[in-house]
């Protein structure tokens, strides 16, 4: 089908578009003001890829690893902290547990077409 040789050209740019983006995010250097890149790179995995119905790329399957190993070496949590007077304060933890298992699922789910 011609026709759809279109649809399969732009679906494999989105999904090029979308790996090349999230890497470039968790790539970053972020100040100490934003949330470390790892994490902002599994929220946003989370949140854009993962609800998609689709055969993703081989690339966006080792990139949805990395982020879940990246969260690993965190123990799946950022902890952001101010210091005053030599003391931590007004300490906040932010879980990316949840988001974490269902990359995994996503994973999966994902091999599982492949096979």
């Amino acid at each position: 089908m011609a026709d759809l040789d279109h649809l399969y050209d732009f679906k494999g740019k989105i999904c090029d578009y979308i790996t090349e983006q999230i890497t470039q995010l968790f790539n970053m250097t972020p100040n100490e003001y934003n949330y470390p890149a790892w994490l902002q790179a599994t929220m946003l995995f989370r949140e854009i890829v993962v609800p998609c119905n689709y055969s993703p790329t081989e690339e966006l399957i080792e990139l949805a690893k990395t982020l879940v190993d990246a969260c690993a070496v965190h123990d799946n949590k950022a902890c952001f902290y101010q210091e005053k007077n030599g003391r931590k304060v007004n300490r906040t933890v932010v879980s990316v547990a949840k988001e974490v298992r269902e990359i995994n699922e996503w994973i999966e789910l994902s091999l599982s077409h492949i096979r």
